[in-house]
C-alpha cells in the first residue's frame, strides 16, 4: 500500500502534467493511488521490442527515445517523447507485445501503471479513455508515417540503383555501336571491291574457294551489322514508331502472317481472346509491339523448343483492368531455372551462348515494353513445364 505522503507526491506530479490539466481532483487522487513514480537514469531500457506489455508510462520529467528496427533490421529512432506524454498504452489495450523499444534519453521521472490498474482506471474515467484514444491515434499516425516513408525511401533507392545500372548499360552499348560501325563498313567496302578482282582470276582453281570465302565474309558482316543495329533497341526511347489505334484481331492476324513468313520453325499459334478485350481498340505503337512479339517467339524457338520443329505457343488477350490490357505468351517447353529468372532480362545474359545466342532478345523486349509502350513485363516459369511472359500494356500509350 502506498502512503499518504507518496499519494501526495504523485498527485503533485500529475497536476503539473498538461495531459491531466482538465481532470477533476478526485480523478487525479484515484489515478495517483493506482500507480507509482520511478526515477530512471539516462539510457535505461524501459522495455524491448517483442516483450509482453505489462505497464503503461507517463513522463513526469525528462524524455525517452522510441526505437524500432527498419526494413534492413537496423535499430532506428522513430520518435522522441517529452514531458507529459503517455507511451506503451497500445500494447496494453490489446494485450499484445511491444512493437518498439523505449530508452530514457536523459534522467527521467515516470509515472507507471500496471496492465490491471490501467484497464481499471480506463473503465472509471471517460476522460482518461478519451485521452488514451487520442494518444493511440497519434501513435498509429506516427507509425504509418514511418512505414510509408521507409517504403518510399526503399523505392527511391531501388530507382536510383536501376538508373545507375541503365546508364552503365547505355554507355557500354553506345560504345559498342560506335566501335563496330567503322570496321564493318570497311569490311563491306573491301569485300564488295573484290568482285572485279575475282573476275580476272575466275579461270584459276582458287577462284571458287575465294568466291565462297567472300560470300561467307559478306554474310557474317551483314549479320554483325544487324546485330549492331539491334543494340539500339536496348537503349531507352530508341524507338520513335508511329502511334496508331488498332483492333486486336487485325493486329494478331498481321503478326501471325509476319511470323509464318519469316520463321523456318513455324510454331503453332493458339489464340485465346477475351471477348471484352477483343472488342476494344489499342492506342499505341503496333510496330513496336510486333517487334516485341517477334523477339519473344524467336526466344521460344531457341530456348523453349530447341530440338522440336513443331510446337505450340499460346497467346492470350484479356482486359486486365480499366486502364490496361494483358497479353500472355505461353509455351510448354524447357522452362527457366529459378536462379536465372532475375537475369534473363539483362543484356547479354544467355543460357544458350554455346549455340550462338547473344542474350539480347528479352533485354530488348523489356526495354521496348517499359520505355516505348509504357508497360511492364513479368516472366513466370517452371523448369520442364514452360514459361509465360505477361505483357501489361496501357490501353492508351
Amino acid at each position: 500500500m502506498t502512503t499518504m505522503a507518496h499519494h501526495q507526491q504523485v498527485l503533485e506530479h500529475l497536476e503539473k502534467v498538461p495531459f491531466f490539466k482538465s481532470f477533476e481532483p478526485e480523478q487525479l487522487v484515484s489515478l495517483s493511488a493506482a500507480g507509482e513514480i520511478r526515477s530512471e537514469a539516462v539510457n535505461t531500457i524501459l522495455f524491448k521490442e517483442g516483450e509482453p506489455a505489462q505497464h503503461v508510462f507517463l513522463i513526469l520529467d525528462g524524455s525517452v527515445r522510441v526505437v524500432a528496427r527498419n526494413l534492413q533490421g537496423q535499430a532506428q529512432e522513430i520518435a522522441r517523447l517529452e514531458r507529459g506524454r503517455f507511451f506503451g498504452e497500445q500494447a496494453l489495450i490489446d494485450g499484445g507485445t511491444r512493437t518498439a523499444s523505449v530508452v530514457t534519453a536523459e534522467d527521467s521521472q515516470l509515472f507507471v501503471l500496471s496492465h490491471e490498474q490501467f484497464i481499471q482506471e480506463l473503465t472509471r474515467s471517460p476522460q482518461l479513455l478519451s485521452r488514451m484514444m487520442a494518444s493511440l491515434s497519434q501513435n498509429i499516425k506516427r507509425s504509418n508515417t514511418q512505414y510509408f516513408q521507409e517504403q518510399l525511401d526503399k523505392q527511391a533507392e531501388q530507382y536510383r540503383l536501376e538508373q545507375q545500372r541503365q546508364a552503365g548499360v547505355d554507355r557500354m552499348i553506345r560504345r559498342i555501336i560506335t566501335e563496330f560501325r567503322q570496321p564493318l563498313e570497311q569490311i563491306q567496302l573491301q569485300t564488295s571491291g573484290m568482285d572485279q578482282d575475282l573476275q580476272t582470276i575466275q579461270h584459276l582453281p582458287v577462284s571458287k574457294r575465294l568466291r565462297r570465302a567472300q560470300e561467307q565474309v559478306q554474310q557474317n558482316t551483314a549479320r554483325l551489322h544487324l546485330l549492331n543495329e539491334s543494340f539500339r533497341s536496348i537503349l531507352p526511347k530508341a524507338n520513335y514508331a508511329k502511334r496508331e489505334s488498332v483492333s486486336w484481331p487485325d493486329f494478331f492476324k498481321e503478326f501471325a502472317e509476319m511470323y509464318q513468313s519469316s520463321s523456318f520453325r513455324h510454331l503453332n499459334i493458339k489464340q485465346q481472346f477475351e471477348s471484352e478485350a477483343s472488342a476494344l481498340t489499342w492506342d499505341g505503337y503496333p510496330h513496336v509491339l510486333m517487334e516485341v512479339l517477334m523477339h519473344l517467339f524467336n526466344n521460344i524457338e531457341v530456348h523453349a523448343y530447341p530440338d522440336e520443329r513443331q510446337a505450340n505457343v499460346a497467346i492470350e488477350l484479356k482486359k486486365e483492368s480499366a486502364t490496361h490490357f494483358l497479353i500472355k505468351i505461353c509455351d510448354r517447353g524447357q522452362g527457366i531455372q529459378p536462379e536465372h529468372l532475375l537475369q534473363v532480362q539483362e543484356p547479354f545474359f544467355s543460357t544458350a551462348s554455346e549455340s550462338g545466342a547473344m542474350g539480347l532478345g528479352l533485354a530488348i523486349v523489356s526495354n521496348l515494353v517499359q520505355t516505348t509502350l509504357r508497360g511492364a513485363v513479368q516472366i513466370v516459369s517452371q523448369p520442364t513445364k514452360g514459361t509465360c511472359v505477361h505483357l501489361y500494356l496501357p490501353m492508351q500509350v
